[in-house]
């Protein structure tokens, strides 16, 4: 099968398959879709190739698989087991990509996996070792350049296949073709077969009830949403960073659709970071499910707008409103947060709650702050519970923050 990975100068991406009877499946993306896909599809090329997923993506299209069967209502029923394992390795190496950073290692997925499906009642697992993980990273980078001649690794055994053939772009063609590879069938099998048992599950939207979203993985032709199933669910600072990484590098994107308002992070309630779009009302679409493997949620705001004087006492207080330590000038409301027990606190940073390391446990926080004429105890709004010190001698101050309690 003939592998086509194709971006173009206006942001639009293409993936074609031409199989070996000659029929042809092809998806075109735009806008988001068409930044993620190329990278995202050859890591599953990559991944697929190196691990020997016969019955993975590439392996179901060579077989007969359309693109948009990938998706709701599938017509070829579920994806079989061994695909679920090439997803959720793609998925986390989707979202290494998207944290940026050192790599993450192999036992990582490893134990994630293994949680995911003993969650999902599957007896059998898909695990990777540090070498197999380091030889995926080297074939994607390897195949990731235009005019690259990418071959089978040992130890393949190939024999007479010829499994990738490299072309140079055409001359004059305003189109970077990423990839092109031609497979025979499906990939081969690795010398060691114990690296995917075989996996008894339903089908590939099932991945999704571990990111709390409930929607599809793939959508069709017209609209495949940006994918990558979690392979890392418990909320960490990888997440988190992967989560701002992806909020950073698409709110122009976003922020350029009718209806979208905004963009945050936030948590889902599985607990894992996710990028949530602030939309007007719940009839914006064209929404991405994913980006860069990180689960995106929408949220209806209405218009945001300014319809008040932040520097205005006001109860309750609203998250940026003036406030601040009476012995300076003032800050504002970062946010309200609940503790286990149902305390709420008002958070802020140190220099504002705190007077830079010199308040004392117990002290007064005012609403508003001092210089917008916040007076104590009129204006109190509750007490400084806890911050954390700044290091002025030139030490990593990774942040700045203090908590009152209301």
């Amino acid at each position: 099968m003939l592998i086509r990975i194709k971006k173009k100068t206006d942001g639009s991406a293409a993936l074609s398959c031409v199989r070996d009877d000659g029929s042809v499946t092809w998806q075109r993306q735009e806008g988001i879709q068409g930044r993620f896909f190329p990278l995202h599809d050859l890591t599953h090329y990559a991944v697929e190739t190196v691990l020997g997923h016969r019955r993975g993506f590439y392996g179901l299209v060579a077989a007969g698989w359309d693109l948009t069967d990938f998706g709701q209502p599938w017509p070829r029923g579920p994806l079989p087991p061994e695909a679920l394992g090439s997803e959720l390795l793609v998925g986390f190496l989707d979202r290494e990509r998207a944290a940026g950073g050192e790599e993450w290692r192999a036992t990582e997925f490893n134990a994630t996996a293994v949680t995911y499906f003993a969650q999902h009642g599957v007896r059998d697992t898909c695990v990777v070792t540090e070498a197999e993980l380091r030889s995926v990273r080297v074939r994607i980078r390897n195949c990731s350049h235009v005019g690259t001649r990418c071959r089978p690794v040992r130890p393949w055994s190939c024999t007479s296949r010829r499994w990738l053939v490299a072309r140079p772009p055409l001359p004059g063609r305003r189109r970077r073709s990423i990839l092109v590879a031609r497979t025979r069938g499906a990939p081969p099998l690795p010398l060691r077969e114990r690296l995917m048992p075989s996996l008894r599950t339903s089908q590939r939207a099932a991945i999704l009830a571990i990111l709390g979203l409930g929607a599809t993985l793939w959508t069709g032709c017209s609209d495949r949403s940006i994918t990558g199933p979690s392979a890392r669910p418990q909320l960490n600072l990888q997440d988190l960073r992967a989560a701002l990484a992806a909020q950073r590098r698409y709110t122009g994107d976003l922020m350029r659709l009718p209806g979208v308002v905004g963009t945050a992070v936030g948590l889902l309630p599985s607990g894992e970071a996710a990028v949530k779009v602030l939309v007007v009302d719940a009839n914006v679409h064209g929404l991405p499910n994913m980006l860069d493997g990180v689960p995106v949620a929408t949220q209806v705001t209405g218009m945001l707008m300014a319809f008040s004087d932040p520097t205005k006492r006001q109860r309750p207080a609203p998250m940026g409103f003036s406030v601040g330590h009476p012995a300076i000038t003032a800050g504002s409301i970062g946010a309200r947060v609940v503790d286990p027990s149902g305390n709420v606190y008002v958070l802020s940073n140190n220099h504002v709650l705190a007077n830079s390391n010199d308040a004392t446990i117990g002290d007064a926080a005012l609403q508003p702050g001092p210089f917008d004429g916040g007076t104590n105890p009129a204006d109190r709004i509750g007490t400084l519970f806890a911050f954390k010190p700044i290091d002025f001698s030139g030490g990593n101050n990774t942040f700045d923050a203090a908590i009152a309690l209301s």
